[in-house]
């Protein structure tokens, strides 16, 4: 029986896109982490992620857009500042800062 709800809960989710679901209010603890994603400021320094989705406000998304951060793009922390506050990324070759407001709102996947 529980392995009959995982299937369709599954199939469920490969229906909805990334995006879909925090549009849908489920509950995170439900969605396997790899499918969901995380946030890129949960992401370790020297390790890399890809990014899913930007939710930020509309004038940083642009500005994020310009810079390179596009769906796919392989995005890794190299550095923190003393404070904690902006952390530096690189992305295609560059060096990045951004801030933890706007990292906690960058989906990423490992």
């Amino acid at each position: 029986m529980k392995k009959q709800k995982k299937i369709q809960f599954m199939i469920f989710l490969k229906l909805l896109t990334i995006s879909k679901l925090s549009k849908y209010n489920i509950m995170r603890r439900m969605i396997p982490k790899e499918v969901l994603g995380m946030k890129l400021h949960d992401l370790s320094l020297g390790k890399s992620g890809k990014i899913i989705d930007i939710q930020c406000r509309e004038n940083i998304k642009r500005r994020l857009l310009d810079l390179g951060l596009v769906e796919g793009t392989k995005i890794v922390p190299v550095l923190i500042s003393p404070s904690g506050d902006p952390r530096a990324f690189e992305v295609r070759g560059t060096l990045i800062a951004i801030r933890e407001e706007d990292a906690r709102q960058i989906q990423i996947k490992t």
